[in-house]
């Protein structure tokens, strides 16, 4: 069976350039697939241009830089990689996310899941101290530029459902 290494972005850059956040997923879940026989990477736009920026690639992309998909929500991440991975029939996920981000996503991750039997590994999440909230001036997302940002839009998104602003 096939382990899926779900790869989420976190800060945007106004350019189709990753960010040192998406710089440091891109690298980690490259790391993982390396080790996992069978494995493959589902991910955003902004870790796919750090990728590709080495002559990598992801194995499916859930968004694009400059089209109607260009945001999308962790919830939308998932159930994109999810379906991708239903494809190629996947038995083990494994999250790569900036820290801060992989405790909010945890917490709702079940919301969004349906199936059983597919299990979510934290065999790999020593390697995910590596990556940083981005604090580059390119960063268009503010609220993924420090902990007390990132935890303020949390708080938003949950009262009134507002994401990416």
């Amino acid at each position: 069976m096939t382990t899926l290494v779900i790869a989420c972005a976190f800060g945007q850059q106004a350019t189709n350039t990753a960010g040192p956040s998406n710089e440091a997923i891109g690298r980690v879940a490259l790391q993982i697939k390396h080790q996992i026989v069978d494995a493959v990477i589902s991910t955003q736009w902004e870790v796919e241009a750090y990728l590709k920026s080495i002559g990598e690639s992801a194995d499916h992309v859930v968004s694009a830089y400059g089209t109607d998909s260009h945001y999308v929500t962790t919830e939308q991440v998932f159930t994109r990689s999810l379906a991708f991975g239903e494809v190629t029939g996947i038995s083990e996920v494994v999250i790569v996310a900036q820290p801060m981000h992989l405790m909010a996503i945890r917490l709702v991750v079940k919301e969004w899941i349906n199936d059983p039997d597919i299990h979510f590994t934290r065999e790999y999440d020593n390697l995910l101290r590596q990556i940083p909230f981005d604090r580059s001036e390119g960063n268009v997302q503010k609220w993924t530029r420090g902990p007390i940002r990132f935890g303020a839009y949390l708080v938003r998104a949950k009262l009134f459902g507002t994401h990416g602003s």
